[in-house]
């Protein structure tokens, strides 16, 4: 599905992450920096458009990461830049971490079988 923001567009194709059947969804470094946190872990990225709504939402996939941890970021809420070194940046700020810097590093171009598989069921549901 294509995506609505140009700067996500780039950070897709450069990265190839589209699959033509399962849409987006990778392995990613994660790294959070905000004034009292420095946060890096491995997780899977899932990426969809609501085109209705004019929306590309990002998902951090990683349960470890608790529910108090923001896991979904509307991209056009954020400042998003990109470069092939560093990756996807999302600059902005929340209720939870004030002023954040989120960066996706990705380090794989699939989500693993049950991801995928729990991922269609939500979607059928």
């Amino acid at each position: 599905m294509k995506q609505l923001n140009n700067i996500l567009c780039d950070f897709i194709n450069t990265f190839q992450l589209e699959h033509p059947t399962k849409g987006i969804c990778f392995e990613a470094i994660v790294h959070l920096f905000t004034e009292s946190l420095n946060i890096k872990v491995n997780s899977e990225i899932h990426i969809i458009t609501i085109n209705g709504k004019g929306l590309d939402v990002l998902y951090i996939l990683n349960p470890e990461l608790g529910e108090d941890f923001q896991t979904m970021f509307v991209i056009e809420d954020y400042e998003v830049s990109f470069n092939h070194k560093h990756g996807l940046k999302l600059k902005g700020s929340s209720a939870e971490w004030g002023s954040f810097i989120l960066v996706i590093q990705p380090i794989g171009k699939n989500c693993t079988e049950p991801t995928y598989q729990e991922l269609n069921a939500k979607a059928f549901n």
